[in-house]
């Protein structure tokens, strides 16, 4: 991103004034990316809480964080959206969004028992 101010800079002799230019570049972030004014935040959810609902702890900008209540079941993949908690915008003065994109770990193996007890639960 890039902003000019023609004619802002030092003045030289016989010579029209300088223009200052600042030239941002946007580094990628630990925890969050960005889109246009908002932000997508990725939470992963262990099959059982992404099954039975849970209440994970949402970073902020800053220090805060947000606890998002999730009744489940969710779906890897899907999103809710927290108005307000975003970037903010100079053009709309408000915040955008945070994004948050829900992921689900399942588990890499299941013994006999646990296959045949989620069998069960998932088939009544």
């Amino acid at each position: 991103m890039k902003f000019r101010f023609d004619g802002a800079g030092d003045v030289l002799v016989n010579k029209p004034k300088q223009n200052i230019v600042f030239i941002l570049r946007e580094k990628p972030h630990a925890q969050f990316q960005r889109d246009g004014d908002d932000l997508v935040y990725k939470c992963c959810a262990p099959l059982r809480l992404a099954l039975c609902g849970y209440r994970p702890k949402i970073p902020t900008l800053g220090d805060g964080s947000l606890e998002v209540n999730v009744s489940g079941p969710i779906h890897p993949g899907s999103t809710r959206r927290l108005p307000g908690y975003g970037m903010f915008s100079r053009i709309l003065t408000t915040n955008g969004d945070m994004m948050v994109r829900f992921e689900v770990d399942f588990p890499s193996d299941l013994t006999a028992e646990q296959k045949a007890e989620f069998d069960r639960l998932l088939s009544e």
